[in-house]
């Protein structure tokens, strides 16, 4: 019987013998070999090295209780001499609204599952609740465990896998993670219960959950948050096909749409996949796959702290959603309120507008990445869109073109002095925050928060 798997944020330290003795070299399992024939408990050597392992958990398992122990301390003394394995990483992402509770009453909340757990139709399931109140440089975060054992046969022996499906809650971001091993953890309708059940029990959300999809301009801007270096890009290609470039010589993002292959693609379609480096001197790789929600990497030298690391710019991203949210769909409700005049006119005004404003935004901003000119673009329309705000500035004149700026004000019930102002006030915002997405986007957002007035 083999106790093999798959543990990433809740590993702790817990090992079966099986992983052990696959996580040792062949002279230390010969090693141990010799040992188990001084002692006279086999009579015989495997035939090639590779039936190494199998040959010692088989003999573990024919042994009395006291001899076990001894052969299983044995290989936890070898097993504890070397590093620890490291492993690979399959999970989705999630985001959940409403509040989180603190970490002490999620924990309570969580508790009340395990009295419940033969609801599930899962036989021997049972649930681990790990609460941290600092890990890895972050705050409230608890992580759950479901684990359950599945047989099956091989060769007519019968196997024992473990099935973990892990659920790590950061509760200060309203984001989740759920691991998603092919065979290691459970079923998919299984997983989508563990994870609705969970986010429920921590916070006041309600209702059904799914996995977080990144946008094309999520994509572009996590690869310009602290200048993450991409290894892969995948763009989808008007819905027919999927192109992927890897990129041999990786380097920040600007540097490689330099190239004109690459910024062929990057120009015209949208990112639907981008593999970043989570750490160049270790070879840390992660895949971000936006269409799926999942974060994703086969290399076997992945920590939790790599994965938390990345999670803080997916909450930087999610904190100022509306900065990374094309409003265009609201603007045009307005338009049809506001403006007088037929539907086709009403329309023309309101590309009209778009168009000036993502023109002279475009050639202040001179974004070659198309991150900041988005964000800047939704800002400015946002303001729009949103009753009694807009951003003061001491310039009352923009580049905007006057006429077009009469009809943004019929269509917002804005001033067309405010209009300019806002304008101007998010270039000025732009230009001391160039360098930086993270600081221009907590920039505009404060400006938002702090200058709400009557027009």
């Amino acid at each position: 019987m083999i106790k093999e798997q798959k543990l990433f944020f809740t590993r702790n330290g817990e090992y079966s013998a099986w992983e052990m003795l696959a996580h040792l070299d062949d002279q230390e399992r010969y090693d141990l070999l010799i040992m188990c024939q001084r002692k006279s408990w086999i009579t015989s050597f495997p035939s090639t090295v590779e039936a190494y392992p199998m040959f010692i958990y088989s003999t573990i398992d024919d042994l009395e209780d006291e001899d076990q122990a001894y052969l299983c301390n044995h290989i936890k003394s070898i097993f504890n001499t070397k590093e620890a394995p490291k492993t690979d990483f399959n999970a989705f992402i999630y985001h959940y609204h409403g509040v989180s509770l603190d970490l002490q009453s999620a924990e309570l909340n969580l508790e009340k599952l395990k009295t419940g757990l033969l609801h599930y139709g899962i036989n021997g399931l049972s649930l681990s609740i790990f609460p941290h109140t600092r890990i890895n440089g972050l705050s409230n975060i608890i992580d759950v465990r479901f684990t359950s054992d599945k047989d099956f046969y091989y060769k007519k022996n019968q196997i024992t896998r473990t099935l973990h499906t892990e659920i790590r809650i950061y509760l200060d971001m309203n984001i989740a993670i759920m691991t998603n091993y092919s065979d290691y953890t459970h079923k998919e309708n299984e997983k989508a219960v563990f994870v609705n059940e969970v986010i429920q029990r921590v916070s006041d959300h309600r209702g059904s959950i799914t996995p977080l999809l990144l946008s094309d301009e999520s994509l572009r801007n996590l690869l310009t948050i602290n200048n993450r270096v991409p290894t892969k890009l995948k763009f989808e290609v008007e819905g027919r096909m999927v192109v992927g470039v890897d990129i041999v010589q990786p380097g920040n993002i600007s540097e490689i749409i330099q190239h004109d292959e690459v910024k062929y693609f990057y120009d015209r379609y949208s990112l639907s996949h981008i593999k970043v480096t989570l750490s160049e001197e270790e070879n840390k790789h992660l895949l971000i796959d936006g269409i799926e929600g999942k974060l994703m990497s086969r290399a076997s030298n992945l920590e939790s702290s790599d994965i938390d690391s990345f999670v803080k710019d997916i909450h930087n991203l999610l904190k100022f959603n509306y900065l990374s949210t094309n409003h265009d769909k609201a603007i045009r409700r307005l338009a049809l309120i506001n403006l007088a005049g037929p539907i086709t006119q009403k329309e023309h005004y309101i590309n009209s507008c778009y168009a000036d404003v993502k023109i002279k935004i475009s050639s202040l901003a001179n974004d070659s990445l198309h991150v900041y000119d988005k964000i800047l673009l939704n800002a400015f329309f946002y303001c729009m869109k949103e009753p009694q705000l807009y951003l003061e500035n001491e310039l009352t004149n923009s580049p905007l073109d006057e006429k077009l700026v009469s009809y943004m004000a019929r269509i917002s019930n804005k001033s067309i002095e405010s209009i300019h102002k806002t304008f101007n006030q998010i270039m000025c915002i732009y230009e001391q925050n160039r360098n930086d997405l993270a600081s221009l986007m907590i920039s505009i957002d404060q400006a938002i928060t702090n200058h709400r007035g009557v027009t």
